[in-house]
């Protein structure tokens, strides 16, 4: 896809990609909304600890025609689970890698209680 490889270009700005995004992605957006059917949605894009693009399309409810914004919530119910474990399994490799630094991941699942980085790596002598 077209954008997906412009966007991809790491000596692109921040500024440059709104304005791909703008151009590019928005009509894309607006005939998934109307062929779809769907009252709105919302997209954010963050690159490095920048928000990059974020807008709302659609109406949140179709009696009140509210359209949406980018700070609009969304009621995700089961939907947010997968989210929230991956998340999680992130943050949890992440403190891992922290706290034994220069060690990779075990290849059993679990350590026994009392282990530390130091102690695994020790030779018996």
């Amino acid at each position: 896809m077209l954008i997906a490889d412009e966007l991809m270009q790491a000596h692109n700005s921040n500024q440059e990609i709104t304005t791909l995004l703008e151009e590019q992605l928005e009509p894309l957006i607006q005939q998934v909304v109307a062929s779809f059917e769907m009252a709105g949605l919302a997209i954010g894009i963050v690159r490095g600890d920048e928000v990059v693009y974020a807008k709302g399309f659609g109406v949140k409810h179709l009696e009140t025609r509210e359209p949406v914004t980018p700070t609009s919530l969304f009621h995700l119910a089961s939907v947010s689970k997968p989210f929230v474990a991956t998340a999680i399994m992130q943050l949890a490799e992440q403190w891992r890698g922290r706290a034994c630094p220069g060690k990779h991941r075990s290849s059993t699942p679990t350590q026994s209680k009392g282990s530390s980085c130091s102690g695994s790596s020790q030779k018996a002598g």
